[in-house]
């Protein structure tokens, strides 16, 4: 920040120093004030693109407060936790991020406001197109998405290219050794667990001996879900835990197709899941 005044770089570190969590007196409430206004920053959230890139002032002011990973609270205590790329000064919330669409209902885009509060946290406002606020849902408790971080660097990757469509993630069922496809019922979604037929592609992807396994979703979220076998009235399993939770944050209805996938045969602790978009 060379060729500033003093009064300029004192200004600076002040709007830039932590926030005060309850301001007392007159003076305390006006620079809070000032400091949130200063930390607040709006992104566009693009309807088919499943990553952000946060304006470089951000980077310039905040850079040194996030690592890997950051968390975005909504105002009815709803958060997601996404991962941060870091690429020649830009920083990216990319993997993680895709999951706001559903979860909001966004079908045409959105504005988003992003309250930096400090040490990898944001709070966050959306509003349509049309600048109308969006409401948030309810639940309680309020829902928390959690990435799957497996194979996650702990240190940024300098050799990623710095565009949203690259970073999106993804992952693709059709390369996977096992897959298979289901339309949900309404005990599906109903009941808060998945049914699935032992046999076929089923069997060769849940051993019976096993008792949980996690599901990573399309938007690189991980669900925690129990297993249970039965055999009547026919052999199955059924998947529960946070399979609810999951239905639930998805808006997922009866009939909704899905597609399951793993990498191997055998006893596998994930499986990735594909909601199937007609």
């Amino acid at each position: 920040m060379a060729g500033i005044n003093i009064e300029t770089l004192l200004s600076y570190h002040c709007l830039t120093g932590p926030l005060i969590k309850n301001p007392l007196s007159e003076y305390d409430k006006a620079i809070n004030k000032l400091q949130v206004k200063y930390r607040t920053y709006i992104v566009e959230y693009d309807f088919d693109t499943g990553a952000v890139c946060l304006p470089r002032m951000f980077g310039s002011d905040f850079g040194d407060q996030i690592g890997r990973f950051a968390t975005l609270t909504d105002p009815k205590g709803n958060q997601f936790e996404v991962l941060v790329d870091s690429i020649n000064g830009d920083f990216f919330l990319t993997k993680g991020w895709k999951a706001i669409r559903d979860f909001y209902g966004i079908s045409l885009g959105a504005w988003i406001t992003l309250i930096f509060v400090g040490v990898g946290h944001f709070d966050m406002k959306l509003t349509d197109r049309f600048h109308k606020i969006i409401n948030y849902p309810v639940f309680d408790p309020p829902m928390h998405f959690l990435i799957d971080r497996t194979n996650v660097h702990t240190t940024f990757n300098k050799h990623l290219q710095p565009k949203t469509s690259l970073l999106s993630y993804r992952h693709s069922i059709n390369y996977m050794i096992i897959d298979f496809g289901k339309k949900l019922s309404q005990y599906d979604v109903t009941k808060g667990a998945l049914i699935l037929i032992y046999a076929g592609n089923v069997a060769q992807m849940l051993d019976t001996s096993a008792t949980n396994v996690k599901i990573v979703d399309d938007c690189g979220n991980v669900w925690d879900c129990d297993l249970i076998f039965r055999t009547l009235p026919y052999e199955h399993c059924r998947i529960g835990g946070q399979w609810k939770r999951f239905v639930e944050a998805r808006r997922l209805r009866e009939g909704v197709k899905i597609r399951l996938g793993a990498p191997m045969a055998g006893m596998n602790d994930f499986i990735y899941l594909d909601v199937v978009y007609d």
